[in-house]
C-alpha cells in the first residue's frame, strides 16, 4: 500500500510540475487574484490529475477511447477557452492599484474560489493526453490495475496537490517583492501566453488532422 502511494506521488508531482497552460493559468490567478486563488486552481488541477489517474488504473477501456477519440473536441473547447482567458486578463484591471503586499492578503470570495477550482478542473480535463501519461507511468512502475490502484491514485492527487501548496507561498512572496508597475507588465507577458496556448491548441484541432 505504502509503496503504491509513494510511486502515485512521484507521478503526481512529475505530471505537475511542467509549466504548462494548467501552470501558466495558475500563476496568472496568484498574480491578480492572490496567493488563495492560484492554490485552489492548482487543487482544480490536482483533481483532474487524479480523475485521468483513476481512469487508467481502472482500465476502463471503453470510457479512455471514448475521451482520446474526442481529442479534436476537447483541444478547440480548450483552446477557446485559454483564448478568452488571456483576453480576459489582458483587458482586466486589478482590483485597486496598490502594494503587491497589499494585494497578496485578499482574500477571493468563496465564489470566485469555486470558479477558480472549476475552470481549472474542466480545463485540464479538455487534455486526454494525460491518460497516456498516466497509462505509461503505472505501466512503467508496475502499478496493477484494479481496485488496488486507488492507492496509487491517491498517491497522484496528494502529490501534484503538494507541488500548488509548496509553490503558492513561494509564488507569494515574490509577488510581494514586485511593484505595481512590475506585476501589472508580468501579468500583461502571462495573459499573451494564455491567448498563444489557446492559439496553438486551436490549430492543432483545425489542421493538425
Amino acid at each position: 500500500m505504502i509503496g503504491l502511494i509513494l510511486k502515485g506521488f512521484l507521478v503526481g508531482v512529475l505530471v505537475a510540475v511542467p509549466l504548462g497552460p494548467v501552470g501558466l493559468l495558475c500563476f496568472q490567478r496568484l498574480l491578480h487574484d492572490g496567493p488563495q486563488a492560484g492554490l485552489i486552481s492548482g487543487l482544480g488541477a490536482a483533481a483532474a490529475d487524479a480523475l485521468y489517474a483513476c481512469i487508467a488504473g481502472c482500465g476502463l477501456a471503453a470510457f479512455s477511447d471514448f475521451i482520446l477519440s474526442q481529442q479534436a473536441v476537447l483541444r478547440l473547447a480548450g483552446g477557446f477557452f485559454l483564448v478568452y482567458l488571456g483576453v480576459r486578463a489582458w483587458r482586466e484591471p486589478f482590483q485597486a492599484q496598490a502594494r503587491p503586499a497589499a494585494l497578496s492578503r485578499t482574500l477571493a470570495p468563496g465564489r470566485d474560489l469555486k470558479r477558480s477550482f472549476l475552470s481549472t478542473f474542466l480545463f485540464t480535463l479538455t487534455n486526454p493526453f494525460l491518460l497516456l501519461i498516466f497509462w505509461a507511468a503505472f505501466a512503467l512502475l508496475r502499478i496493477p490495475h484494479g481496485w488496488a490502484s486507488m492507492w496509487a491514485v491517491l498517491g497522484v492527487a496528494a502529490g501534484s496537490a503538494s507541488w500548488w501548496f509548496a509553490l503558492a507561498p513561494w509564488a507569494a512572496r515574490w509577488r510581494e517583492r514586485l511593484t505595481w508597475t512590475q506585476l501589472r507588465m508580468v501579468q500583461r507577458v502571462a495573459a499573451g501566453l494564455l491567448a498563444l496556448f489557446g492559439l496553438i491548441l486551436l490549430a492543432e484541432a483545425l489542421f493538425g488532422g
